[in-house]
């Protein structure tokens, strides 16, 4: 059940963070930015995912500091900053990745359809019949 939450959480982490960054960089920063007028439709939205953000960053973060298994148990992981420096480097590039075009995501897409399809060809080429 605890891998479960951990799971939903970090696809909420991405999708509010990536619908949050890109509403708030088109539909407020950037026109701001600009001398326009921003959309405060997009404003909202964007703050609203990016609120979803910070919620989902606060459960991991209460997961992480609550481990069900005690302390000294063996298989317990620990880092320092965990999730929020991981969280907010996501966020940071979904800011980045917002400034691009279409053309540059779909270019990134192909890339990475690529590096998925030669991978599978190489695991397939070397798996044992």
């Amino acid at each position: 059940a605890a891998r479960g939450l951990v799971g939903r959480c970090v696809a909420c982490l991405w999708g509010c963070g990536g619908l949050g960054a890109y509403a708030a960089w088109h539909g407020g920063l950037k026109p701001a930015l600009d001398g326009h007028q921003a959309s405060i439709g997009l404003a909202v939205l964007g703050g609203a995912a990016l609120v979803g953000f910070g919620c989902a960053v606060a459960i991991l973060a209460f997961r992480c500091t609550q481990p069900e298994k005690p302390v000294g148990a063996a298989n317990v992981f620990r880092a320092p900053g965990v999730p929020l420096f991981p969280a907010l480097g996501i966020l940071f590039n979904f800011f980045l990745m917002a400034q691009y075009g279409a053309g540059a995501h779909l270019f990134l897409a192909g890339l990475v359809a690529a590096c998925v399809a030669l991978y599978a060809a190489n695991r397939f080429a070397r798996a044992e019949p």
